[in-house]
């Protein structure tokens, strides 16, 4: 997944977005996109989001986003902080953890179409932590 350019948004906050990538090979495919948000050269939340159609979805695709997702919090904490979320996550349940300076949500909601739902990490720091202030 490549980003794409970073635009200044309101209050001088930054933001950045990136194109799709799909997580399977089916018909109507899952699929992954992530985004940044932060401060002028310092990003301070990554949200990833998987989009997925209950009649093609396909565990391949919620893998791959488990997988990605696990990739991207082993990242963010660096310590066994990382170990207590992971069966929640493992299991597609609802969790937040808040490890010094980084916390980390992890979601699933329906469509309000009821076709469908997404699963959303996100992954926040502190302005202050981050910036040695």
């Amino acid at each position: 997944m490549r980003t794409g350019d970073y635009h200044s948004g309101f209050d001088d906050e930054w933001w950045c977005g990136v194109t799709t990538k799909e997580l399977d090979d089916g018909l109507l495919p899952g699929t992954a996109n992530y985004s940044f948000t932060g401060k002028r050269g310092l990003v301070t939340q990554l949200r990833m989001r998987g989009h997925f159609m209950d009649d093609f979805v396909k565990e391949e695709a919620l893998d791959e986003f488990l997988r990605l997702s696990q990739i991207l919090m082993e990242r963010a904490i660096q310590n066994a902080e990382t170990l207590k979320p992971m069966t929640k996550l493992k299991e597609r349940q609802p969790f937040e953890i808040n490890a010094g300076s980084t916390s980390i949500a992890f979601k699933r909601d329906r469509f309000s179409s009821e076709k469908g739902f997404e699963m959303i990490l996100e992954i926040t720091r502190s302005i202050d932590q981050t910036s040695g202030e």
